[in-house]
């Protein structure tokens, strides 16, 4: 996961590797894409989305885990302004219920349709949450601060409807 400052340059520089006019990104929204290598072969997919954290706006781009090292490169290696989230973990909820999950947390969360994103604030900390669900069930991801991923997970365990898995 990075977070890259959104602008027109940044997204200049972000296209010359995403095959997607991100200069027009809308905020809140999200869409999967890929990461390009020079001859226009496919690196890695990744979903890329737009959103306001703390009130600045950001380019939030979630890779595979499998890819993290090399696709990390790659975004270093074209921007000089970006921030890992290497003090987070990505946790999905997933199914019919997922919704009525994580909307525990935020009012917000119902309002969202597939692929948006938004972030909330949870014990002081900024939570992004997507609603990118890959599994063909509704679903939302989220990057959790790991200062407070235990405890939102033993939160989360609380609920009826939740089972664990992967």
């Amino acid at each position: 996961q990075i977070l890259i400052p959104s602008s027109v340059d940044k997204a200049k520089e972000l296209e010359k590797i995403i095959p997607l006019d991100i200069k027009n990104l809308k905020i809140n929204n999200s869409f999967y894409s890929f990461i390009l290598n020079d001859k226009g072969g496919i690196i890695d997919d990744i979903i890329i989305s737009k959103i306001i954290i703390d009130k600045l706006e950001y380019f939030f781009l979630v890779y595979n885990a499998s890819r993290k090292h090399i696709d990390e490169k790659i975004f270093i290696n074209i921007t000089n302004n970006y921030l890992l989230l290497k003090d987070h973990s990505l946790l999905a909820i997933q199914g019919p219920l997922s919704s009525e999950v994580v909307s525990n947390f935020s009012n917000e969360i119902n309002k969202m349709y597939f692929m948006q994103i938004s972030s909330f604030i949870y014990n002081n900390h900024s939570i992004i949450i997507s609603r990118t669900g890959y599994t063909g069930e509704d679903g939302f991801e989220l990057s959790i601060p790991n200062a407070i991923v235990h405890e939102f997970i033993n939160v989360l365990m609380n609920h009826s409807n939740i089972l664990l898995c992967g």
